[in-house]
């Protein structure tokens, strides 16, 4: 007769040999890689004028295989949400692979520390985006656009490049839902775009834009003549 020592362990009282399914999903961003490439297609065909029906994946696939061959900036796109995947499954090399990608086809430089939300559309290319940058949903970026917080960073290191001992962080760019950027502007962090913000071409922020408003000129001011706060 088997000792109490060597007798089986019922299914239910063994230890689990990892996370289950449930466990690995949590923590993890739920949006997956899959969502965020068919905001894409769906907010970037809308932007451009088409109507077709995009509510089966076949027709999202046929959607984004027809805007990578008109439009260069959408590949662009495709390429640093590739790029975000690889670095989150440690993949360093492939990334830097895509960012390279981006470049080359479109000239658009999406930094590693920008975190952009499902549904952004960029009409053509030459567009740079770099430091502590979020960008929400349904956001126009226009061609020769440059988003920089890096700036930011500077207040990290001291004089000699050793990390400061008290570093004063910033929170950078943030560009809420639904903002309009127009050709050539600039964005200087840190700043806050409110929800449905305009701005203007050619138009430098560096201050906070209130919700709706539309910014023009050097420094942007609101169209009322305001000047951004």
């Amino acid at each position: 007769m088997p000792s109490e020592s060597t007798q089986a362990t019922p299914r239910s009282q063994r230890p689990s040999r990892g996370p289950s399914r449930d466990s690995r999903s949590e923590g993890q961003d739920p949006v997956s890689l899959r969502h965020c490439l068919a905001a894409d297609i769906r907010f970037t065909a809308g932007s451009r004028g088409e109507t077709r029906d995009l509510r089966t994946r076949r027709s999202l696939v046929r959607a984004g295989v027809r805007l990578l061959w008109v439009t260069d900036a959408f590949g662009a796109v495709v390429a640093h949400r590739l790029a975000g995947r690889a670095r989150a499954t440690k993949w360093p090399r492939t990334a830097r692979v895509l960012d390279g990608l981006a470049g080359s086809m479109a000239q658009v430089r999406i930094g590693p520390n920008v975190v952009i939300a499902p549904g952004i559309y960029l009409p053509h290319g030459q567009v740079t985006i770099d430091g502590p940058v979020v960008i929400e949903r349904n956001v126009a970026i226009r061609p020769w656009v440059t988003i920089d917080a890096s700036r930011q960073h500077r207040q990290l290191l001291g004089p000699d490049g050793i990390p400061a001992a008290e570093p004063e962080v910033s929170e950078g760019v943030r560009i809420a839902r639904g903002v309009r950027i127009g050709t050539g502007a600039m964005v200087l962090g840190p700043v806050h775009i409110g929800a449905g913000a305009r701005v203007g071409a050619n138009a430098v922020v560096t201050t906070d834009v209130p919700a709706r408003a539309t910014v023009v000129g050097v420094p942007g001011a609101d169209a009322s003549g305001a000047v951004s706060s």
